[in-house]
């Protein structure tokens, strides 16, 4: 797996300063059509003119092909047209692996927002979960960009692996490139991310991605895994296990991401750092309860425990020795995460969740294939000692 807040082997962009494209400036997320809606009667009076109003006979049409594309189960999903980064846009999207831009009318259209997750889907067996890193205003609204190899998430059949373990499930990378690399091809953009309505084995069975929400409104603890399933193997598992062993009620909140063959980390995986509960609305129904401190379980490509998190150090070292108790003397020591695996920015999902008091534990695959329920249980002894 790669590091949850940072995927430092996320392979980077490989696109030229000569992409082609057909966007204008970047916006700040403001839509067109909110802005022509909000009561003005004349588009020349205020200096508008012409401009204006095409931006709004294109609004409109968008609109009307967005309900056309309305799914079966009411959702509305738009049909684009997948470009190339460019211009003068977002400058992340040029080292970006999960991350694209629409035009603001587009994201309008479908109830979306800059920061949101949504999936896009080339084919019936080819989609995957992108960031929304921006809105900028293009000539076609109907046009989304993408960066070159994060277009090969659609494509994933093509693709070289290296450096993977059993079912692509160590540090998912892959060399070379893929049919939609240089060329733009048409897809849908579907606002709704976490199949809803499905079982986790309905989703494994579909290759689909699932939220599951155990919610006890005393619980003043929350236990998260965010990349379970086959994303960070064995990480949902363990966030039920702390929910066992903890003695006080524990909420848990926990998705389950799966694609036959491998490859779910790279078609499901949202860093902690951007997942949008807006997106996610298990998520959201609990944001606004009152967590005392948590937990989450991530998996890393490192061969070493990382405790991190923005609770006292005095709480990490707790777990960090705890888990170090049961672990076998051949692997190597658990530390206190820094840097880059540090977790303690307020954007990381524990600690957005809860009161300045988060714990985030980044393991290897084979501390979590051999000894997850163990380290869970650690953790849980911890927290309840610390109590």
């Amino acid at each position: 797996m790669t590091d949850d807040t940072h995927r430092p082997d996320e392979p980077t962009s490989d696109h030229s300063a000569d992409d082609s494209t057909d966007s204008t400036e970047a916006t700040d997320g403001t839509s067109r059509r909110a802005f022509l809606a909000a009561g003005l009667a004349s588009p020349a009076l205020l200096g508008l003119g012409v401009g204006a109003v095409e931006a709004n006979a294109r609004s409109s049409a968008l609109s009307t092909v967005v309900q056309q594309d309305t799914e079966a189960d009411g959702r509305d999903t738009a049909s684009v047209t997948v470009d190339f980064p460019g211009g003068s846009g977002p400058d992340s999207l040029a080292e970006s692996f999960t991350e694209l831009t629409a035009d603001p009318a587009l994201l309008d259209a479908l109830g979306v927002a800059p920061g949101q997750q949504v999936r896009v889907r080339r084919t019936d067996d080819e989609y995957a979960a992108y960031t929304v890193a921006g809105a900028r205003q293009e000539r076609a609204d109907d046009t989304v960009r993408i960066d070159r190899r994060a277009r090969c998430r659609l494509a994933l059949d093509e693709l070289n692996w290296e450096n993977t373990g059993d079912k692509q499930q160590g540090c998912p990378t892959y060399e070379g490139g893929c049919s939609l690399a240089d060329e733009s091809f048409d897809a849908v953009v579907d606002p709704v991310l976490p199949a809803p309505d499905m079982t986790v084995e309905e989703a494994r069975e579909n290759d689909e991605l699932v939220e599951v929400l155990d919610y006890d409104e005393r619980s003043l603890v929350v236990a998260l895994a965010p990349h379970g399933g086959d994303v960070e193997a064995g990480t949902a598992e363990q966030a039920e296990r702390f929910a066992a062993s903890y003695d006080p009620p524990v909420t848990t909140w926990r998705t389950y991401g799966f694609r036959d063959g491998g490859g779910a980390f790279v078609r499901w995986h949202v860093p902690s750092t951007q997942l949008s509960p807006a997106s996610f609305p298990k998520l959201a129904s609990i944001t606004d309860h009152t967590f005392r401190f948590g937990v989450s379980f991530h998996g890393t490509c490192t061969a070493r425990v990382r405790v991190g998190g923005n609770a006292s150090e005095e709480t990490r070292e707790a777990v960090r020795d705890a888990i170090a108790g049961v672990l076998p003397d051949s692997m190597p020591t658990p530390v206190l995460a820094e840097g880059r695996y540090a977790a303690t920015d307020e954007d990381v999902l524990i600690n957005e969740l809860t009161d300045d008091d988060g714990i985030w534990v980044g393991q290897p695959k084979s501390v979590r294939d051999e000894h997850g329920d163990a380290v869970a249980d650690a953790v849980a002894d911890a927290l309840n000692r610390r109590t």
